[in-house]
Order: structure tokens, then C-alpha cells, then sequence
């Protein structure tokens, strides 16, 4: 027979598994389902006709999104239901999980620093294509989206990092 105290030890261990599962799940949840996010809002942009393609985009969009909130609420709904009830005023979240994101914040640092050149070289081919494709709507219209896109994953890289340094 286990003695109480073991059952403790036991207890708190798989509370902190569950803690490490959820901060990783975090960490590489918000990441995925953000890149998930804009490739689906990049085959909304370039589908043109295909009504399967484009309804494939826009589901890809709508779900991963959400999926972003509820990787980002994720530490909230476990504690709230682990925890029995939310927590008191002076709690810090560091009580709460004590996860460090330094490695993640790290790599989108360098992939800032890769991505601003490409970003800007793919806007300016989307102006180019833009501007080649007189009598060809298609063409105009993807040279619309890389125009559109590549500010937008300007914006994702820099706001992930401050997200995730929130959390």
C-alpha cells in the first residue's frame, strides 16, 4: 500500500507533466496553427474559380484561427478546471505555469531577420506580376495576394513573439 504522502508526490508530478504538456503545446500550437492560418488565407487569395480550393482556404482560415485562441486560452481552461474555480486576485502566472519561452522567442528572432528580406522581395514580385499581368485577371489577382500577404507575415513574426512572451 502506497503511504499518503507517496500519493502526494505521485499527484504533483502529473500535475507538473500536465503543466510541461500544456506550456509545449503552447509554444508550438500557436506557431503551427498561425502558419496553418495564413496558407489558408493564401489559397482563399490565389484559388480563382475553383470553388473546392477556395472553400478549402477559407475553412483553413476560420478553423485555425480558432484553434489559436484555444491554444493561447489553453492555460486558463486547465487551471480554471484543475484548480476548481478561477484563481484569487494576487496570483501571479508565474505560479501558475512556470514555462519559459526564450528558445521560441529565439527563433522567431532569426526568422525576422531572414524574413524581412524575403517579405520584401515577394511584395515587390507581386507588384511586378501585378503590373505584367494586363489581360490576365488571374495573374493580377496573384499578384495581388503575394502583395497582400507579405505584410501580413511581416505583422505574424512580429507579434508572435510579444504574444508568446505574454503567456
Amino acid at each position: 500500500m502506497i503511504p499518503i504522502d507517496g500519493l502526494d508526490h505521485i499527484s504533483n508530478n502529473v500535475n507538473m507533466f500536465f503543466q510541461k504538456i500544456v506550456g509545449f503545446m503552447q509554444d508550438t500550437g500557436i506557431v503551427f496553427m498561425t502558419l496553418l492560418a495564413l496558407v489558408g488565407l493564401l489559397l482563399f487569395l490565389i484559388s480563382g474559380k475553383n470553388p473546392i480550393v477556395k472553400r478549402v482556404g477559407l475553412m483553413m482560415s476560420i478553423v485555425f484561427g480558432i484553434f489559436i485562441f484555444v491554444f493561447a486560452y489553453m492555460p486558463v481552461l486547465y487551471y480554471y478546471y484543475t484548480g476548481g474555480g478561477p484563481a484569487p486576485a494576487n496570483t501571479q502566472i508565474e505560479e501558475v505555469f512556470d514555462a519559459t519561452h526564450s528558445g521560441i522567442i529565439q527563433m522567431f528572432k532569426v526568422l525576422l531577420i531572414i524574413g524581412t528580406p524575403v517579405a520584401v522581395t515577394v511584395m515587390l514580385l507581386g507588384l511586378l506580376i501585378r503590373g505584367l499581368g494586363a489581360n490576365n485577371p488571374m495573374s493580377k489577382r496573384r499578384g495581388f495576394g503575394m502583395m497582400l500577404l507579405s505584410p501580413i507575415i511581416l505583422l505574424m513574426l512580429y507579434l508572435i513573439p510579444n504574444i508568446l512572451r505574454f503567456l
